[in-house]
């Protein structure tokens, strides 16, 4: 379905690392040939921001914890922050109104 200004939007959720984001930058550009608005979001503070931000991109930010594999007490904290990321992700959604999200 398309929205009421008849231009598709598309969210893309991409971080982590470059080969995760290259390749959705790739995509966004190529759906903005076709006339798509686009809106990238990921993790605040990581090498995505700065990329996006780099770039003039629209982006908006989700704080997450960082996981780590070896048990370090921060990571008791990462539910909460789970939590809190999921709602900020749905605020996003809910404000930008995409017609599809992909994730990368």
């Amino acid at each position: 379905m398309v929205n009421s200004h008849n231009r598709v939007k598309i969210a893309i959720a991409a971080g982590g690392s470059g080969g995760h984001i290259i390749p959705a930058i790739a995509m966004g550009d190529a759906l903005t040939h076709h006339g798509v608005e686009l809106l990238y979001f990921a993790g605040k503070g990581g090498m995505e921001e700065k990329i996006y931000a780099n770039r003039e991109l629209p982006f908006s930010s989700i704080h997450i914890r960082k996981l780590h594999r070896a048990f370090k007490p921060g990571n008791l904290l990462v539910p909460f922050s789970l939590c809190g990321a999921i709602a900020r992700s749905f605020f996003i959604l809910s404000r930008f109104k995409p017609d599809a999200v992909i994730g990368a």
